[in-house]
């Protein structure tokens, strides 16, 4: 691991932790960001399934946000599924982007957050990605099925003149 990705990273994680950490002491401070995730997941458009599983009250929902994050700053600090962490703390970052809209400078600190930890997602070392592997692998077979269609028709054009 590059220390030019692991600091960045950490100094990323760290707010997301310690912002997780307040969010689950203390989730009556965030009870306009519990209002904002109420309103963006709406129970009655869930399945029933999927919404006998969030929390009825907004301290739950908060808390469960202030969880998430934290267990999303420890992966994208430690490395270990730092996409996933990453792309965690992003998730957790919407209804706080939704609920400080009145005051501009926080909300521009939230969109900036946002957009640090979706480069953090998106960021695979300079490895190419899962998607890049699969585009490269369609066009290796690609050109293996047309470089045996060649061959078989040469060979059919062999076979007929002689």
């Amino acid at each position: 691991m590059s220390i030019l990705h692991f600091i960045p990273r950490a100094m990323l994680a760290g707010y997301f932790a310690w912002n997780g950490l307040k969010a689950f002491r203390s989730p009556q401070d965030f009870a306009d960001q519990g209002a904002a995730i109420e309103k963006l997941l709406p129970r009655d458009s869930l399945p029933s399934t999927l919404a006998d599983k969030i929390p009825p009250d907004t301290t739950a929902l908060v808390k469960c946000a202030g969880l998430t994050q934290l267990a999303g700053a420890a992966m994208l600090a430690t490395g270990i599924g730092r996409r996933l962490g990453a792309g965690l703390v992003a998730a957790t970052l919407v209804p706080q982007v939704a609920a400080r809209r009145d005051n501009l400078d926080e909300l521009l600190a939230n969109v900036s957050l946002l957009g640090g930890a979706l480069l953090a997602a998106a960021d695979t070392q300079g490895k190419p990605s899962l998607l890049w592997k699969l585009r490269l692998q369609r066009e290796i077979l690609a050109q293996d099925s047309k470089r045996q269609r060649r061959i078989a028709k040469r060979e059919a054009k062999q076979a007929i003149e002689a």
